[in-house]
């Protein structure tokens, strides 16, 4: 299995401000486990509904996936409104980059 080193934060439920999610918390510590902390654009955009974001969240997921650096996915926030991204992803472009996936859910 290859090691990760560098992890991916995604937002692919809800959209929330960095203070909201308590990132000056735990970002500090996955870098203090040596990880390296990519954030996605749409992650920390703070909590908002316009017509694209489902749409832009998949954007994120994708281009986490298609990003050879980027080793393995952080959810920020956990929720139902994951599934309603499922149709925007590109499933062919996922089995090419598999990485594993790591969230909670409220």
């Amino acid at each position: 299995m290859k090691q990760i080193k560098t992890v991916g934060i995604i937002s692919p439920s809800i959209m929330l401000s960095e203070r909201s999610l308590n990132a000056d918390k735990w970002q500090p510590y996955l870098e203090s486990c040596g990880l390296d902390v990519v954030w996605s654009e749409s992650a920390t955009k703070g909590t908002c509904r316009y017509d694209g974001m489902l749409q832009e969240k998949a954007k994120d997921i994708m281009t986490m996936y298609a990003n050879p650096k980027i080793d393995a996915l952080i959810c920020a926030h956990g929720g139902a409104g994951a599934l309603q991204v499922l149709e925007y992803l590109d499933f062919d472009v996922i089995a090419k980059n598999p990485k594993p996936i790591f969230g909670f859910s409220d």
